[in-house]
C-alpha cells in the first residue's frame, strides 16, 4: 500500500535532489544496519518522507557522508544519519512484520510467513522501544481487516483505520507538535488508502476482494466520471 508519497523530481534542483537521496539512502542504510538485507527490502518513499519531515520539524542534527553500496557500486551516494532515520527504520520494520504476517494469515503465503519469522524477534525489540506505536499499529490493522472483511459500502471506515495507523507513526514522542503531527498523519494515511483503492479498483472489482468492496462503496457515492478521474491519480 506504500509508495505513493514520492517527490516531484522536476521541481527540485540537483542539490535538493541529492539531499533527498541522502535521506532515502540513509533510511536504507539504517534498515540494513538494524535488520539486515531483509529489512532493506522493505524500504519505502513514504517512510523516507516521515524521516525528512520529522528531521526538519525538530531541526535534528544530521551527519552526511558518501558511500558506495551494492545497488550503486560505481558512484558514492550521500547518506543522512540521525535519530529519525533510526526511528523510521524501526517503524518500517514494524509495518513490514505485520504486512508479512497478513500475507501468511490471509493467503498462507510461504514467503510472507518465513519473512515474518525472520523479523519477529526484531519486531519484539521495536515493540519494547515503542510500545504505544506498535500497540496502535496492531489495533488499527486489526480494525482495518475487520472493516474490509465486512465488505463495508463506505470507504471512509477503512481509510480512517489506516489514517489512525499513520497518525501514530508520525509521533515519536508526546510534545508540543504531537497533535499537529497526528492530524497530518491521519490525513495522509486516508489519502494513501484511497489512492491505493483507486489504483487497484479495476483489479479488485474483478476478483471481488475486500478492498474492491470498499472501492465500490465509494463508486456508488460518486458519479462514474468523478470516480474515473480519481482512479486515474
Amino acid at each position: 500500500m506504500f509508495g505513493y508519497v514520492t517527490i516531484y523530481r522536476k521541481g527540485l534542483a540537483d542539490a535538493e535532489m541529492e539531499r533527498y537521496q541522502g535521506y532515502y539512502c540513509g533510511l536504507c542504510q539504517a534498515l540494513g544496519r538494524r535488520y539486515g538485507r531483509t529489512g532493506q527490502l522493505t524500504l519505502s518513499y513514504d517512510m523516507a518522507f516521515v524521516c525528512i519531515l520529522l528531521t526538519a520539524l525538530y531541526d535534528e542534527p544530521t551527519a552526511f557522508a558518501a558511500w558506495r553500496c551494492a545497488p550503486h557500486p560505481l558512484r558514492k551516494r550521500p547518506r543522512a544519519d540521525n535519530s529519525f532515520t533510526e526511528y523510521a527504520a524501526d517503524m518500517t520494520a514494524a509495518l513490514a512484520y505485520y504486512n508479512f504476517m497478513d500475507d501468511w494469515q490471509d493467503d498462507r503465503s510461504l514467503p510472507g510467513g518465513l519473512t515474518a519469522q525472520l523479523l519477529k524477534k526484531r519486531y519484539e525489540a521495536v515493540s519494547a522501544d515503542y510500545p504505544r506505536q506498535c500497540a496502535d499499529l496492531e489495533k488499527n490493522l486489526r480494525a482495518l481487516s475487520e472493516v474490509e472483511a465486512a465488505h463495508s459500502d463506505s470507504p471512509d471506515a477503512a481509510a480512517n483505520c489506516f489514517g489512525a495507523l499513520m497518525a501514530s507513526l508520525f509521533v515519536r514522542e508526546e510534545d508540543y507538535w504531537s497533535r499537529t503531527l497526528r492530524l497530518f498523519g491521519a490525513s495522509l494515511g486516508r489519502f494513501i488508502y484511497m489512492v491505493d483503492a483507486a489504483c487497484d479498483y479495476d483489479a479488485d472489482t474483478r476478483i471481488s476482494s475486500a478492498d474492491g468492496a470498499s472501492a465500490r462503496g465509494y463508486a456508488r457515492r460518486a458519479d462514474a466520471a468523478a470516480w474515473r478521474r480519481f482512479s486515474g491519480v
